[in-house]
């Protein structure tokens, strides 16, 4: 692989590398921002359905210490009083009742004001109205109070009956000392409303009546709106029936299935907590749903309410959605970056590199002239400059070598004449020695050619023919 694929092919690692961080990062970051949004949205609600149980306890206490009022015991004791003279309290009741119930809505007989006009019933129309021009609404729906017979003895308004004994909220409420009920519409009131019920009766624990309050669940409903811009909120009856949603509903219309399956498991009810779903209104899309339950407050058990908050993912993942899309374009932007960075290092280095490789060559075919002009102030260019002085050495000692060579060339030849001209005198000699040989067997014929004479030799000779030869010349000379 070349050095320019090699370092695009870095270049572009490193930014994959980058944006694979990135991405890791923000999935890391998405799942830790679920988790925070699910656990605090979790914790909100739960801490406004904890706000409005303790409301609606401080509501049942007020009206507990309210029907200690002095003047609401003497007034139920005196009704008490009066019903016990008659001669069949329950016929009364049901003649009046029937006649109660007879009359047009609109439309209050004088039995009716005459309960509605009395001094207890003016003072519950006091207390309402306070409440009502101290927060804006109607808090209070009506607030009615009968005797121990079930029977009204005093009412800020008219009544949709007039025999409450039958009813079950007035058993509950004479039998255990208060009982609040769950969210219905209240036809007298107009109003969707949870009832607060409590016994009433005198310093000996005597049982004199109950008085009940029609709690208007707006005030439930306002500590819901002052949140709404933290999510789409929807409040449930235990039943999963919607009392609330900050989106247009139905009262007490239903909930899917599922999520009513989900929100009534057991282990569910026992802290806040939050679930990913699918978003009906948006396909492929999901949402985070955060949820609580009712747990009462001190010695209100609670209605079983529920409570949830709504985020839907692409709102809750907005900015990391941002983030996500900017890193995308960031590694785009670098990986093409990278690959014009990568063409232009690797044109600064291959370029020098291919001067050297070629350069190479030429001194490897034997051109020792061969010179690199890179002028770079970095590894190359002192590369460069090392090979050419490696060029200029090489030079000095390849002539060196020649000369060496040369004067080895000279010896080699003048010791081959040398050994031509020792071969050419050994040959003379050999034939000098051959004429000395002859010479001695000519004297040694002479010689014995005067001893047959006669006559003494002539020559003399030994057996060394170089010292033969020597006698014979020093004789001669003599």
């Amino acid at each position: 692989m070349r050095i320019s694929q090699k370092l695009i092919l870095g270049f572009i690692t490193i930014a994959l590398l980058v944006a694979v961080v990135g991405f890791v990062s923000i999935r890391t970051s998405q799942k830790a921002l679920q988790d925070s949004i699910g656990k605090s949205s979790a914790t909100l609600v739960d801490n406004i359905l904890g706000h409005i149980d303790r409301t609606i306890y401080r509501r049942l206490e007020a009206f507990q210490e309210y029907s200690r009022d002095a003047e609401i015991i003497q007034s139920a004791q005196e009704s008490n009083k009066e019903f016990e003279k008659l001669p069949d309290i329950q016929a009364y009741i049901t003649e009046k009742d029937q006649q109660w119930t007879s009359v047009p809505r609109g439309q209050v007989t004088g039995f009716m004001q005459e309960i509605t006009s009395c001094k207890i019933s003016e003072k519950l129309r006091n207390k309402v109205e306070f409440y009502e021009n101290k927060y804006g609404y109607k808090v209070f729906g009506e607030i009615f109070i009968t005797n121990k017979y079930g029977a009204n003895i005093a009412q800020t308004r008219k009544t949709s009956d007039y025999y409450q004994a039958d009813e079950q909220w007035w058993q509950n409420a004479k039998n255990r000392g208060s009982f609040i009920t769950d969210v219905q519409y209240d036809i007298s009131a107009g109003v969707y409303s949870t009832d607060i019920c409590t016994r009433i009766e005198d310093d000996s624990g005597n049982f004199l009546g109950v008085m009940k309050v029609v709690l208007n669940i707006d005030e439930a409903i306002n500590l819901i709106k002052e949140a709404e811009k933290a999510g789409k909120f929807k409040l449930l009856t235990k039943d999963g029936k919607v009392i609330y949603s900050t989106e247009e509903f139905k009262f007490f219309g239903s909930i899917s299935e599922e999520l009513l399956s989900y929100l009534n498991r057991p282990e569910t009810h026992d802290s806040a907590h939050y679930f990913i779903t699918a978003d009906d209104s948006l396909k492929h899309r999901e949402k985070l749903i955060a949820h609580a339950h009712s747990k009462g407050y001190k010695d209100y058990e609670g209605l079983g309410w529920s409570l949830m908050v709504e985020h839907k993912a692409e709102d809750m993942f907005a900015d990391a959605a941002q983030i996500k899309k900017l890193i995308l374009i960031s590694t785009t932007a670098i990986a093409a970056l990278a690959i014009l960075f990568g063409l232009l290092i690797s044109k600064a280095i291959s370029r020098p590199i291919s001067k050297l490789t070629t350069a190479a060559k030429n001194i490897g075919s034997g051109n020792l002239n061969t010179r690199v002009d890179i002028e770079l102030n970095d590894e190359i260019g002192r590369l460069s400059e090392s090979f050419n002085k490696m060029v200029n050495d090489l030079k000095k000692t390849t002539t060196s070598i020649d000369t060496l060579n040369s004067e080895i060339a000279e010896r080699e030849r003048a010791q081959s004449e040398l050994r031509r001209g020792m071969e050419q005198l050994e040959q003379c000699a050999q034939r000098g020695m051959e004429r000395q040989e002859q010479v001695i067997k000519l004297k040694r014929e002479v010689n014995e050619l005067l001893a047959a004479l006669g006559r003494e030799p002539k020559y003399m000779y030994t057996k060394n023919l170089a010292e033969s030869i020597h006698h014979s010349d020093d004789k001669e000379h003599s």
